[in-house]
């Protein structure tokens, strides 16, 4: 294989070493090995990258799955609400067939108006005097 690890070209007069995807000639000129994707920053991954021998993967933190762009996550069947809680300050419930999920509240607070996955004080004492016989007063 003139001396080659992988591929020899025959050349008048010559030979040369080349090298499939993924790989690069040594110094040598006659050895591959593997180009590092993920530390050369060829990589693209939006999250993580893994190096394998002339090729990468990209990887996912808990809650994501890979995009079938290879590259991206995208929320998993728990509908993101194993990622910092969805985004929730409270509940994080899936929303079965939706990439979303809804946010709920502890007992005592409602979900903000002006941000729904925010959680506020319900003021109990705005109904019916929180059914309070006298003074009510919101704790």
């Amino acid at each position: 294989n003139g001396g080659c690890s992988h591929t020899c070209i025959n050349e008048v007069g010559t030979s040369r070493c080349t090298c499939p995807t993924g790989l690069a000639l040594a110094s040598n000129g006659h050895t591959c090995q593997d180009i590092d994707e993920c530390a050369a920053r060829n990589n693209t991954c939006q999250y993580f990258c893994h190096n394998t021998v002339g090729n990468f993967s990209c990887l996912c933190p808990p809650g994501l799955l890979l995009a079938a762009d290879g590259r991206s996550c995208q929320p998993g069947p728990a509908g993101g609400c194993l990622l910092n809680n969805g985004g929730c300050t409270h509940i994080c419930t899936p929303n079965p067939g939706d990439s979303a999920s809804i946010c709920s509240c502890f007992i005592g607070y409602i979900v903000d108006p002006l941000d729904a996955s925010n959680c506020v004080d319900r003021d109990e004492c705005q109904t019916s005097n929180g059914f309070c016989q006298h003074n009510c007063q919101n704790l």
